[in-house]
């Protein structure tokens, strides 16, 4: 004779409750660690090389709800690139009259071809002083195709693939171009849209930037882009290239200002919310603080575009649009040394959803790359910054330009 249905009900309800009190208990001892752990990182000393970060005199950017943000026209500043507590680089990104980082050579209404580019900080590339990779791929052009060519620099620093095609559907409405191109790095693939804005907070300037969209910052969610301080001058960082003087006053207040903001990163954690599991975000997100600790750059945690309304929408309009486009994948320092691109689970199924979105095949930079060779590493490094930032260079700019246009002049023979 089989059990009672009244005990199979209690051993059901049980063996239930018992479960319900085993992940309760596992997620408030993983609470308890995590709490301990943020309490010793807040009190313990940050040392010299965790004092990585960038720091300006000035705000080259401004809220835009539609877009995230904008760049401000004719708009310039003096950057410090900061490592183990000390400046290693100096800048002056610039922005043009049109609110984009490239120069404006010639004039767009009367070129026989006309070229929206949009992508990242690769693209933007605000460090080389108003030369970008897509300036030289208009020079390149015209020399090819003996036409006056006029390309047009929409890249942004940090967007992701989505922000990039809400941009481009209003640009490609109000310019009309003859040809679009979207240039992506494999990081942008995971990135979500994001907000940054300027906020004055107990009298001090913040370079904000946020998951969700609002002109004043919920500082439980944004994070600081850079440190800003009106006293840094292009002179004074040069002068710290040669001095290595690590007690400079100002060189202590930047620091002393990066440390106090790293410590306030921790402040939004509320460990007893009941509408999220830290256990779950860890094992599920890898992120233990998902919806917590905000980064600098938000990032998705799906693995398609699909779902995505105003994505679908934005490639919906380009394709009825009828203006040709390609989509290219660029390569950072770590594919070109590897050969091929790194890409991880979700970036790799990302790339196929972006494929089957737009209908597109997606170009592999490296099929055009043919003179390039990943074993003399000495030209790789001259193809970017410095070993602490590893965006192109002068030369790598050139290098870019070159494999985009011949991208461009062969699927046009096609």
């Amino acid at each position: 004779m089989g059990p009672k249905p009244r005990d199979l009900i209690i051993n059901f309800s049980l063996m239930l409750l018992s479960i319900i009190f085993t992940i309760a208990f596992l997620e408030i001892a993983y609470r308890l660690y995590l709490m301990q752990k943020i309490s010793v990182e807040k009190e313990s000393e940050i040392t010299e090389d965790a004092l990585n970060y960038s720091a300006v005199d000035d705000v080259i950017t401004e809220f835009n709800l539609e877009f995230g943000y904008s760049y401000v026209a004719n708009r310039s500043n003096n950057k410090v690139l900061v490592h183990h507590g000390y400046p290693v680089m100096c800048t002056h990104p610039t922005i043009n009259e049109l609110g984009n980082t490239n120069r404006i050579k010639g004039n767009y209404e009367d070129a026989t071809v006309k070229i929206l580019v949009f992508g990242d900080s690769f693209t933007a590339n605000t460090d080389l002083n108003g030369i970008t990779w897509p300036d030289l791929l208009q020079d390149e052009l015209e020399a090819k195709l003996d036409q006056d060519v006029n390309v047009i620099n929409f890249g942004r620093g940090a967007y992701g693939i989505l922000q990039m095609f809400d941009l481009a559907r209003a640009k490609v409405e109000e310019l009309d171009p003859d040809l679009v191109i979207f240039a992506f790095i494999t990081s942008d693939l995971i990135r979500a849209r994001f907000w940054s804005t300027v906020n004055f907070i107990n009298g001090e300037k913040r370079d904000l930037v946020m998951p969700e969209p609002s002109e004043e910052a919920d500082l439980k969610k944004a994070v600081d882009a850079s440190v800003v301080n009106s006293m840094i001058t292009r002179e004074w960082c040069e002068d710290m290239l040669v001095a290595l003087d690590k007690d400079d006053a100002l060189l202590k207040a930047l620091n002393e200002e990066f440390i106090q903001r790293r410590r306030e990163h921790y402040d939004p954690v509320e460990f007893n919310s009941l509408s999220t599991s830290f256990i779950f975000n860890r094992f599920v997100y890898n992120d233990s603080f998902r919806g917590f600790i905000p980064s600098l750059i938000p990032r998705l945690y799906e693995n398609s575009y699909a779902a995505d309304s105003r994505f679908i929408e934005n490639v919906n309009y380009i394709h009825q649009s009828s203006i040709p486009y390609y989509i290219i994948h660029l390569p950072t320092y770590g594919d070109l040394k590897a050969g091929e691109y790194e890409l991880s689970e979700q970036e790799q199924s990302l790339l196929e959803s972006f494929q089957e979105v737009t209908g597109k095949q997606i170009i592999d930079f490296f099929d055009y790359a043919l003179s390039y060779d990943s074993n003399n590493v000495e030209d790789l490094e001259r193809l970017f910054m410095s070993p602490y930032d590893l965006h192109p260079s002068l030369q790598g700019i050139r290098f870019y330009a070159e494999v985009v246009s011949e991208i461009l002049i062969t699927l046009q023979k096609k």
